[in-house]
């Protein structure tokens, strides 16, 4: 099936590309002699440019406006077209644009100062009509030497807001690397300066300290901290459950065999104890971090998972739940963890709770699965296997009850495994008379 959206864009690459060789010809074969150009004698009576009449006519209009800036609208439009061909996506098209016009309208001043009347064109000048008018408001407000600072800074804006690349970084780096070392050694020359007033500073306070007699103020007493109530853990739900060695049984009056769970791989040995430890000590670093903000939040009840343990928080009233969400990137620093997840709130209880990734991850088997949920799949039309929740609950569904299925995602995050558990849960629970399945694949 054809992509309209890709076909759109192609189809104006290539009108764009007509336009830029019809105009880099015309650029080419440019002669001031041509008609409707005046500007030497004696003029030709048919253009002998190689686009013809509407080629000169082009020509003259963007020499006469833009001078030598006319090339860089050439190079642009060559750029632009590059882009499209290989379908790179720009970051914002206004701000590109602007970076152009930065860029066109430095080429043009510049042009105009450093060439001067070199052109066939003298009233005009080799920036064409923005060069002249430019360099005549910058020549009278800047004079030349503030001018090309100015212009200078305009041409290398428009460089990185057109082309935010790794060579013009580099080239940005190496300019403006005199001024960043100036400035290091102004901060070296401030701290040594700081360093010696601090010494002053702590040689005053001892002779002070020598003059004044110092009061004795007795320390007040610490508070004994709170003994820590015992946290209950609960282990992964999937430890909790009846298994069966059976596979889901075969349908009366039917021949075919249901494939058996040997096939499959058993399920991992869950090590709660070590898990549980790990738990009980993450809970108190989350109560000390919650105390470091000045929190009182006390964790009473964690969950454990295969992937994921869930700790509960109880808060105090009048604590917002936003002040504990709003803590989820130092809880995970604290944690040593990549991030961290906050609930807030979770059905059934007033509790708050935070999702950490454990430090070893189990593998969800199939087969357990199947072993846990066979009476759910003896009544289920189209049974579907997938997975367990963060308690290490089993998750099934009935496809003829669902309305949709649609599997989401970004690459690596298990799609295709995820399509597959779905594939082999119809194979290994139902036979061919039952379940009928067409795959289609788009992209073949």
């Amino acid at each position: 099936m054809i992509d309209i959206h890709r076909f759109k864009t192609d189809l104006i690459a290539l009108g764009l590309l007509a336009v830029t060789v019809f105009l880099g010809l015309s650029l080419f074969s440019y002669d001031p002699a041509d008609p409707p150009a005046q500007l030497v004698y004696p003029v030709r009576d048919v253009a002998q440019n190689l686009c013809g009449t509407s080629g000169a006519h082009i020509a003259h209009l963007l020499r006469s406006g833009f001078g030598i800036g006319a090339w860089g609208i050439f190079l642009a439009l060559i750029v632009v077209d590059m882009r499209m061909f290989s379908r790179q996506q720009a970051a914002s098209v206004m701000v590109e644009l602007f970076g152009l016009a930065l860029i066109l309208i430095s080429i043009c001043i510049v042009s105009q100062m450093m060439l001067g009347q070199n052109s066939a064109t003298p009233l005009i000048g080799s920036g064409g009509y923005i060069g002249a008018l430019g360099f005549s408001v910058l020549e009278s407000k800047f004079s030349v030497a503030g001018s090309l600072i100015l212009l200078a800074s305009m041409f290398f804006a428009g460089l990185l807001l057109t082309a935010d690349t790794l060579p013009v970084r580099i080239l940005f780096s190496c300019l403006t690397f005199p001024f960043k070392a100036l400035s290091r050694e102004a901060v070296e020359v401030d701290e040594e300066t700081e360093e010696e007033y601090e010494e002053e500073e702590e040689v005053v306070a001892e002779d002070e300290e020598e003059e004044y007699e110092e009061e004795v103020v007795a320390a007040p007493k610490l508070k004994k901290a709170k003994k820590r109530k015992p946290i209950k853990v609960n282990p992964p739900a999937g430890l909790r459950l009846t298994r069966q060695s059976q596979p889901v049984e075969k349908k009366k009056n039917s021949s075919y065999k249901l494939p058996g769970l040997e096939l499959l791989e058993e399920a991992e040995n869950f090590p709660f104890e070590l898990l549980a430890k790990k738990a009980e000590e993450a809970a108190e670093i989350l109560e000390n971090t919650f105390a470091d903000f000045g929190l009182d939040i006390q964790v009473s009840e964690i969950d454990t998972g295969p992937v994921l343990t869930l700790f509960e928080l109880d808060l105090k009233p009048g604590l917002r739940v936003a002040k504990v969400t709003a803590l989820a990137h130092d809880l995970a620093v604290a944690l040593r963890v990549p991030s961290v997840r906050v609930v807030p709130s979770i059905p059934g209880k007033n509790t708050v709770g935070v999702e950490v990734p454990n430090e070893k991850q189990v593998m969800v088997r199939l087969r357990e699965l199947i072993e846990a949920c066979s009476d759910e799949a003896e009544h289920s039309r189209i049974p579907l296997f997938m997975g367990k929740d963060v308690s290490g609950h089993p998750l099934t569904a009935d496809l003829s009850k669902l309305p949709h299925l649609l599997i989401a995602g970004r690459t690596g995050t298990g799609k295709s495994v995820c399509l597959n558990t779905l594939i082999l849960s119809l194979l290994m629970t139902r036979t061919p008379n039952e379940v009928k399945m067409l795959m289609i694949d788009p992209k073949m």
